[in-house]
């Protein structure tokens, strides 16, 4: 009966904190061909990032010589759902008497685990620090599920009996994971006596909060963006750091920047300005490359067939290349990047075609004229990129079952399989340019 040693090992030289360390050996009985190594992970709240460990196997014994395979070693990551929490003010607005010390409640949500400390200081408002209350600043310091702390801020001159003022408290600098609600992060204190006036300051502090939560999705004003589009990074001190690539880049792409430095911020009309304007100046520089490459064409005696499969194809399709890039770097798997790719073309081929030819369709049948369109070589083009595309949709299915994954996975590999993918396109290319 053959057996196999196996042990658990970390990636470093310190004991393991977050699981049992363990050993032991599988023994396999006669037609028996999987085995289950069972490892006790220890669950703690601690804030901390995913950590590795690895299981390997040892040399089996046994009659007729077993020999271990080539996956001897597999690497176990054990992922951090530890959850540090949010915090906030229990309100946004307070109205205290003049008589009486300020006492702000600041929560901690969506989580309480490990120790986690945020900071806390008072703004100037139509109350003044030193004068109308205590200038106050520090750090609150949350024990692991401890959810809730007091700020107590001492009012000054508490004698006065019509003082009407307000000063602001502002959360920042969360540690250890956490974070701040952006919609949570300011409490406004009122300092009166008079109902009226605390009613009038809160209306004006939820009305100053919308809007500034609004405009901090996006640009608010035509001179920051074009601030923006004209420094490298869009950040006036970046020039000291920026690096050659940076600068390279600057300057390609200023004239584009600078255009598109038109497109209405985002607070206007509810930022659907932006999008209807950003997908016209889209629909208008694909015209621009298409215009330009079919008079490149012309002039280097290519037909437009050839221009449109290669130039055009080429640069209204590298936008997608590098939103995929982005999909893959930030994204956990590669299903935001495939659907992008998939999706763009499925915009091409069924609005992008469907939709002008409807529009034709509609007018040649009000003008009872007869619209065709000669066929040309979209036939055979897509004869060659039907067989090409099936077989790029086999070669990922390959790598889902051969490698565990679409995309990525050993470096060597990875990079035959783009070599691969490319070497596709290039067929395609090499085939319908030599009919």
């Amino acid at each position: 009966i053959p057996c196999v040693p196996w042990q658990s090992q970390t990636s470093g030289h310190e004991a393991p904190d977050d699981y049992e360390e363990s050993s032991g050996v599988l023994i396999f009985k006669r037609g028996e061909e999987r085995k289950d190594i069972s490892i006790k992970i220890i669950p703690d709240d601690k804030v901390e990032g995913d950590e590795n460990f690895f299981v390997t196997l040892s040399t089996p014994q046994g009659p007729n010589d077993p020999i271990l395979g080539k996956n001897c070693v597999t690497e176990i990551t054990i992922i951090d759902i530890s959850f540090p929490g949010c915090f906030m003010f229990e309100h946004q607005t307070i109205t205290i008497p003049e008589t009486k010390p300020c006492v702000i409640l600041v929560k901690r949500r969506n989580g309480a685990d490990d120790t986690c400390c945020v900071n806390y200081t008072t703004i100037d408002g139509t109350a003044q620090a030193g004068v109308d209350y205590e200038q106050t600043s520090g750090t609150l310091s949350f024990k692991s599920q401890e959810t809730e702390k007091e700020i107590v801020i001492n009012l000054v001159n508490t004698r006065s009996s019509d003082r009407n003022a307000t000063f602001t408290v502002m959360l920042s600098t969360p540690t250890n994971g956490s974070t701040i609600d952006t919609n949570a992060n300011t409490c406004l204190v009122v300092i009166s006596n008079d109902p009226e006036y605390a009613r009038a300051a809160k209306i004006a502090q939820d009305a100053i909060s919308k809007h500034l939560n609004f405009i901090s999705l996006g640009s608010s004003t035509w001179a920051g963006q074009f601030a923006e589009a004209m420094t490298i990074g869009g950040d006036l001190d970046q020039g000291s750091e920026a690096t050659t690539g940076d600068y390279v880049m600057h300057f390609f792409s200023f004239m584009w920047k600078v255009l598109f430095a038109i497109i209405p911020p985002t607070d206007i009309c509810s930022g659907w300005a932006t999008f209807w304007v950003a997908l016209a100046c889209v629909g208008l520089v694909t015209m621009i490359v298409g215009e330009l490459a079919s008079m490149w064409g012309c002039m280097v005696g290519l037909p437009d067939f050839s221009v449109a499969v290669t130039i055009v194809a080429l640069g209204t399709s590298l936008p997608d290349t590098f939103a995929s890039k982005f999909a893959v770097i930030f994204s956990p798997d590669a299903d935001a990047a495939i659907t992008n790719v998939t999706g763009s073309n499925s915009v091409n081929v069924f609005l992008g075609l469907g939709l002008p030819w409807l529009i034709a369709t509609i007018y040649h049948a009000s003008t009872n004229t007869v619209y065709i369109t000669p066929p040309g070589s979209v036939g055979f083009a897509v004869a060659i990129f039907s067989p090409l595309a099936l077989l790029a949709l086999l070669f990922l299915v390959f790598r889902r079952f051969y490698f565990g994954a679409e995309l990525g996975g050993d470096r060597n590999m990875a990079q035959l399989s783009g070599l691969f993918l490319v070497t596709l396109w290039l067929t395609f290319l090499g085939i319908i340019l030599s009919q």
